[in-house]
């Protein structure tokens, strides 16, 4: 898996990150964090598949201890490479979240994945690592997950109005998808909000919202502002984060 990532590792950043949708669902990601610290004085944090590191330097200039991990090297080797350019401490380390091993003693205030890293594993390995993650959580610790849905309602319209088949279908029925990532085929898994709170047992759920609605596909279709102005209707709806691009859940650790 980690060679197949190490591949996307080089067009990420131009092909999401500095995208119109990437930039606009990244800020309310950010924008969810923010309240949140201003609520709670975690201090440790573990990101779970950093990527390019773009998440790691902003809570690293929040005022947090940043553990960054993902399996690829590529994807290590960039984001290592923009903390350093940017003179900001952070920690990284390869991170296999199938068979996940971190020191007993480290003990995390706040665990983050962004934009479907957990949708690379299927539901019992999510239910794995809820409990794996109990190990190296300190009491009350909150989790916040940006995830892949089963359902999307705009994707599926763009595919009804182009005369193709809707994912949602295949998406449900199947649970994974064989997705298409630089020449790379992926086994990518979807789980509605239900599905992500009964894995994490031992958790309450503080939040669910939509983070976004228009799939990365369609950034450069000539449909993509008023395509982002629905989207912005929905997202202050918080309309059905159950049938959106990415939805967020922010669980908290019960004890």
């Amino acid at each position: 898996m980690s060679a197949d990532f190490d591949n996307a590792a080089e067009a990420y950043d131009r092909e999401f990150t500095y995208s119109k949708i990437g930039q606009v669902q990244r800020k309310r990601v950010w924008d969810y964090i923010l309240k949140l610290k201003a609520k709670h004085s975690n201090r440790n944090v573990l990101e779970l598949n950093c990527g390019t590191g773009e998440d790691a330097q902003f809570l690293t200039r929040l005022g947090y201890r940043v553990l960054a991990t993902d399996i690829s090297d590529a994807m290590l080797n960039i984001a290592k490479a923009k903390s350093k350019q940017n003179k900001l401490e952070v920690t990284f380390s390869q991170l296999d979240l199938r068979q996940p091993s971190l020191d007993k003693k480290t003990k995390f205030d706040l665990v983050f994945s962004n934009f479907g890293g957990l949708n690379c594993i299927d539901y019992n390995q999510l239910a794995f690592i809820s409990t794996w993650l109990n190990e190296h959580l300190n009491d009350k610790a909150h989790i916040v997950l940006v995830i892949m849905p089963t359902k999307s309602i705009i994707d599926n319209w763009y595919r009804v109005v182009n005369r193709q088949a809707t994912i949602s279908k295949t998406r449900e029925k199947d649970k994974v998808l064989a997705v298409n990532v630089d020449g790379q085929t992926i086994k990518t898994y979807y789980f509605g909000p239900n599905a992500v709170a009964t894995a994490f047992k031992g958790f309450d759920i503080v939040k669910i919202k939509s983070i976004g609605y228009v799939p990365s596909f369609l950034n450069n279709s000539k449909l993509l502002f008023p395509l982002l102005l629905i989207d912005k209707i929905l997202y202050l709806l918080n309309y059905r984060p159950d049938k959106s691009d990415h939805f967020l859940i922010h669980l908290q650790k019960i004890k």
